[in-house]
């Protein structure tokens, strides 16, 4: 029978492991590729579970990659707005089909202060899903308004979160556009993504 030190190192170790292992699934890099339009053009890539996920972030923007909850948050330069990018790590087949009910209460995380407004469907390069438009106010009476997606994907959905101050909420769409309509998704292949 194992002493307790002994249980704490073996806690210690397996936890280490477990981020390890998280961290080896979930890899950002760059790529660049050419663009008859633009030429070559500087994309930044996230291999995470079964798949690669390519797009441009907006230009700028502070990035902070975060392998335990599978997201990558860009802040704005200003730090009043932000985009969230979570994907599955999952190592499934299987694509999700679109459940509106379900997706209602992801987008508003079930708290009773986020309102959705708006609902309509929303597109990438190559994929669609549902994106709600949510609105709330925050113990500083500040309005808030922020655009949730959800686009299924093998293994899970991927969530994109554009969030700012509802003054701002138009540019914040605009951003979250050009995102989406530079974003793919395809199977990940061994040392898909290049380091940064």
């Amino acid at each position: 029978m194992m002493n307790s030190p002994h249980l704490a190192a073996l806690g210690c170790l397996l936890a280490v492991s477990a981020s390890l292992s998280a961290a080896e699934t979930f890899r950002l890099g760059t790529r660049s590729e050419e663009i008859p339009e633009a030429g070559a053009v500087k994309f930044t890539t996230l291999s995470a579970g079964l798949n690669e996920y390519v797009f441009l972030p907006p230009p700028g923007w502070k990035t902070e990659p975060d392998s335990k909850t599978a997201t990558v948050t860009w802040t704005s330069p200003d730090f009043r707005s932000l985009l969230r990018l979570r994907v599955p790590l999952g190592d499934s087949e299987t694509i999700p089909k679109p459940n509106a009910d379900e997706l209602r209460v992801l987008a508003t995380e079930s708290k009773a202060e986020n309102k959705i407004v708006e609902e309509s469907p929303c597109y990438t390069a190559g994929l669609a899903g549902l994106a709600f438009d949510i609105e709330r106010t925050t113990d500083t009476k500040a309005a808030i308004r922020m655009r949730r997606a959800f686009v299924p994907v093998a293994g899970g959905f991927v969530e994109f979160t554009v969030s700012g101050p509802a003054d701002e909420f138009q540019n914040r769409q605009s951003d979250l556009s050009r995102f989406l309509n530079s974003f793919r998704a395809t199977r990940a292949t061994p040392n898909s993504a290049s380091s940064q």
